[in-house]
């Protein structure tokens, strides 16, 4: 078994020979019939001739339906096509005045081996088909008997005639219809993969939405994390809350710094009365920002400490030298406008 692996324009060809194989395969049945008829009639030796090779197109479609299932193309039509070639010749040899029906059955051939796709194989059977057909015509017919009945054989050729015209029919319609199920398919496939760009550009304009809106908000948390607020002429507030550690002291002292170089800020309050633990990490990193401010020629001010911070930063032993410290944010506001009336700014 030969395992195929079929895109959707070869799904369309095999359809549509496996709809044609079977319609012959009908037709022949149909045939096979009227020609038991004619026997039945006649008992004519041409009417058999006829018969068999009506049974040899009918197990050449057969055959082929068959192989659709599990092989390719090219070897599934095989069967069909090489019936209707022996039947030509058989017609030949054998029916007096078949070889112009014979023609046009060689017609049907290059049909059905063209739905296998393969140009070349199809440009070969053509010639040859070709040559055969000149050889059916050109050359006398080797005929099994003289004496036949010319009613029987003009019923034969009537009904040979009638049938095949009505298989190339059949075919060229199929065909057409195929040529138009694929052309839909196309764009089909074409409009998909347009929906399907629209929604990635969607997608990414989405994303790039959501990653702008999150960087605004990134930038809003740190803000409202680390604030840096001006609270007089040039006097700078920085209201330290919750736990602080290294990632935040950097942070907050890297801003600090900033705005007080671009503001021309002469005094920074720190406030922690929002801070309810001070260590020796959190006194050493506050001391450091202090000292990092008074080299920028700012002022520092230390507000908001509590009972128990003071205490815990005298058993830790930490002296705040250079550093003032105030109750609140307002008295260090007033200091701070006092200290720069009286032109009295430590730098």
């Amino acid at each position: 078994m030969t395992n195929t692996i079929d895109t959707p324009i070869a799904n369309l060809r095999r359809q549509f020979l496996r709809t044609a194989a079977f319609t012959i395969f009908i037709a022949a049945v149909i045939a096979l019939l009227n020609c038991l008829v004619l026997l039945l009639i006649f008992r004519s030796e041409v009417i058999l001739i006829y018969a068999a090779m009506v049974v040899i197109v009918g197990a050449g479609s057969a055959l082929s339906l068959r192989l659709i299932r599990t092989q390719s193309l090219g070897l599934a039509v095989t069967p069909i096509a090489g019936s209707f070639v022996l039947t030509v010749i058989g017609s030949w040899l054998f029916i007096p005045g078949f070889y112009i029906v014979g023609a046009l059955v060689l017609t049907i051939v290059v049909l059905l081996v063209s739905i296998s796709g393969n140009r070349t194989v199809t440009l070969l059977i053509s010639i040859l088909c070709t040559l055969l057909a000149m050889v059916l015509i050109g050359f006398p017919q080797p005929i099994l008997s003289s004496t036949a009945n010319t009613s029987i054989l003009d019923i034969a050729k009537v009904l040979s005639a009638g049938a095949v015209m009505l298989i190339i029919w059949l075919i060229a319609d199929r065909y057409t219809n195929s040529q138009e199920i694929a052309l839909s398919l196309i764009e089909q496939r074409a409009a998909e993969a347009e929906t399907a760009r629209s929604e990635a550009e969607t997608a990414r304009i989405e994303s790039d939405t959501r990653r702008d809106e999150l960087q605004k908000l990134l930038e809003l948390v740190q803000t409202l994390e680390l604030p840096v607020i001006p609270i007089g002429s040039n006097v700078l507030a920085a209201p330290l809350v919750g736990n602080l550690d290294s990632r935040r002291v950097n942070a907050i002292q890297r801003r600090l710094l900033d705005m007080v170089s671009n503001q021309r800020a002469h005094t920074v309050v720190l406030d922690i009365t929002g801070i309810s633990v001070v260590d020796t990490e959190v006194a050493r990193a506050l001391l450091n920002t202090a000292q990092a401010v008074r080299l920028l020629g700012a002022r520092t001010y230390i507000s908001g400490i509590s009972a128990n911070i003071a205490q815990t930063l005298v058993s830790l032993g930490v002296g705040f030298n250079n550093i003032h410290t105030v109750s609140d944010l307002g008295q260090a506001l007033e200091l701070a406008q006092r200290h720069e009336a009286d032109g009295a700014l430590d730098r």
